[in-house]
């Protein structure tokens, strides 16, 4: 250091050179270079970090320590983030994020509910339609615009009208109504009350195109015979029936050994006359039902249940109410396929 407080810049000769020199006169220090500082820009500053050896000398510029070390503590910093952070910082991420999914949850349940609510609503509006239109008509041809399978059903409306008078309804209110899917095919029961304060239970199939068709012979009941007449007359040919059924143990008269028959309860809606109804055990049939009311049994208490059977009363038999049940033609009220609905001695 010269008394300017200066360091003197060795010439690279001199670093170079390792052999000692002779001492220096006086006069030729004071004839010695000195730097014009003045002159010396920012950049050309170096710190010189002299090795272990003492023989080299490693050049940083004073600008880049800072960098380096701006660096070196963001990385450490980083580190510190990940290794260290705070639990407490960690569950507060966690519950912003549980909130964040349980709102988005709640937001798609309400707009899942907005959306069915809206089907619900165009859906009863197509059935409303069917009801209205079905329950006004006073013509077998109004009516039948609003009937499934009409094509089918037609010689039956003909018949039944003949016996029975055709008395229109203003629709009032539904009272109840849910979607069924039966055999795939979907349904929608409803019961309708009508401005003359009369209920009805209906039900009807939704088409491919949207609208509904009701179920006409199941909403009057038909049968080929009334129920009564069927009783009174015992026909032994066999007569597709709608009936209230349910597991019996009546046994007389051709059916009293019960190791051969299952025993079954028979009536029909809007009447008193009841009687009983046979299958021999092992059977197919018998199968059929007994695996019916076990699964009725595992959901509701035992009851009477709506089914299309076909019955015959036996040849000369000696009991006047009692039958062979020859066939399970639907477990409810209502063919489903066209190709089921059979009556008579037809239905094979």
């Amino acid at each position: 250091m010269n008394e300017d407080g200066h360091s003197q810049t060795k010439p690279s000769e001199e670093a170079q050179d390792a052999t000692p020199h002779d001492e220096v006169p006086a006069s030729q220090v004071e004839q010695a270079f000195v730097p014009d500082v003045a002159k010396v820009e920012e950049e050309d500053v170096y710190v010189d970090i002299e090795d272990a050896s003492g023989a080299r000398f490693l050049k940083i510029p004073a600008l880049g320590w800072f960098v380096f070390f701006g660096v070196l503590i963001c990385i450490l910093a980083i580190v510190f983030l990940k290794v260290f952070q705070s639990p407490s910082l960690v569950e507060e991420t966690l519950e912003l994020r549980m909130e964040i999914l349980a709102n988005k949850k709640e937001a798609e349940k309400e707009d899942q509910k907005v959306e069915d609510q809206q089907s619900t609503r165009r859906l009863l509006e197509q059935v409303t339609l069917c009801v209205k239109g079905y329950f006004s008509a006073d013509q077998i041809e109004q009516k039948l615009s609003y009937v499934r399978q009409p094509g089918r059903v037609r010689r039956l409306i003909e018949k039944y009208y003949q016996d029975h008078p055709m008395e229109p309804g203003e629709f009032m209110q539904f009272e109840k109504y849910s979607a069924l899917d039966i055999e795939k095919v979907p349904f929608v029961y409803a019961k309708v009350r009508l401005q003359d304060g009369e209920s009805h239970d209906v039900l009807l199939e939704q088409m491919g195109d949207g609208s509904f068709r009701l179920d006409w012979e199941s909403h009057v009941h038909y049968q080929p015979i009334t129920w009564d007449e069927f009783v009174r007359q015992r026909p032994a040919e066999p007569m597709v029936m709608r009936v209230a059924i349910k597991p019996d143990s009546f046994y007389a008269y051709e059916f009293r050994d019960n190791q051969k028959y299952d025993c079954y309860q028979l009536k029909a809606r809007n009447s008193s006359e009841y009687i009983f109804g046979y299958v021999v055990k092992g059977s197919e049939l018998s199968i059929q039902l007994r695996q019916f009311f076990m699964r009725v049994r595992r959901v509701t208490e035992l009851k009477a249940e709506p089914m299309i059977l076909q019955l015959r009363f036996p040849q000369d038999g000696a009991s006047k109410n009692c039958v062979y049940i020859d066939r399970l033609m639907a477990p409810r009220w209502v063919f489903v396929h066209e190709s089921e609905a059979q009556y008579g001695a037809d239905a094979k």
